[in-house]
């Protein structure tokens, strides 16, 4: 019988390949992400999540509204919706071109991730990294709103590459891992040991969850726009910093820079 490979151990002997450029240079696009990392198996071909269109009309509904609703919340701000982001595509991001009435370089405030089904934490924490910017996460199911900051995004990221690499390893040498996930799995496979069971959506699914989401709508927007509202107080203020830190830096040095004119 056949003994898995040894695969190299991640950790502090293998850091985490985060480019400069604010990607973490995966080889898969974010929202894949999670699912190849919530799945033990690593064999597992195809997914229940697909099988109806209603969850993406709930999105597509509510995303165009959100979009919408902060271009009027936050007039000043460039409201971008539904844009493409590498091998990626936001839901919203919110950029900003004016910090205390200075125009300076555009740069993204937030980049906004709305979820009418379960969150996705790797896909957000990327999005975070390209942009360089915190993300929201609209749990729109319970009305909740979760920030992940940058610093955060970074730390949780870090061995998402060498895991994604680890599966694969254990993917070409084609083994299984049988169990839950076998009941996602359209795969043909001797090792299954749980039934497939394709996704169903009962007759009442589609009007009970259209009800909660148009129910937590109101609360979750309330709760976004404070959010926003704390990330831009947070800008202005490292902007002002910075600023007098500049202007510091300008009067001290500028003695030594024009004493020659003493000189005359």
């Amino acid at each position: 019988m056949n003994e898995l490979p040894v695969l190299q151990e991640s950790g502090a002997s293998k850091p985490p390949n985060l480019s400069t450029e604010g990607n973490s240079n995966l080889p898969v696009s974010p929202s894949k992400i999670d699912d190849i990392l919530g799945r033990a198996c690593p064999q597992v071909q195809g997914s229940a999540e697909n099988v109806s269109g209603i969850w993406s009309t709930f999105h597509t509904i509510y995303n165009a509204k959100i979009a919408r609703a902060l271009k009027k919340a936050f007039a000043k701000v460039t409201v971008q919706h539904e844009i493409k982001d590498g091998n990626g595509r936001l839901d919203i991001r919110l950029v900003t071109g004016y910090q205390n009435k200075v125009e300076i370089e555009k740069q993204p405030v937030a980049v906004i991730e709305l979820k009418t089904g379960g969150l996705k934490l790797f896909q957000a924490c990327e999005y975070a990294i390209r942009n360089k910017c915190p993300v929201i996460l609209i749990e729109l199911l319970s009305g909740d709103v979760h920030v992940i900051k940058l610093s955060a995004a970074y730390e949780i990221m870090a061995e998402a590459k060498n895991e994604i690499e680890d599966i694969q390893q254990i993917k070409e040498f084609g083994a299984t891992i049988p169990g839950q996930d076998c009941k996602w799995c359209t795969k043909t496979c001797k090792d299954r040991i749980v039934q497939y069971a394709p996704y169903r959506v009962s007759a009442n699914t589609f009007q009970d969850r259209a009800c909660i989401l148009k129910n937590n709508y109101p609360r979750a927007m309330e709760k976004l726009i404070a959010e926003i509202n704390k990330i831009i107080r947070e800008n202005e203020s490292n902007f002002s910093t910075s600023l007098k830190n500049l202007s510091k830096s300008l009067i001290s040095n500028t003695p030594q820079q024009f004493s020659f004119l003493t000189s005359f």
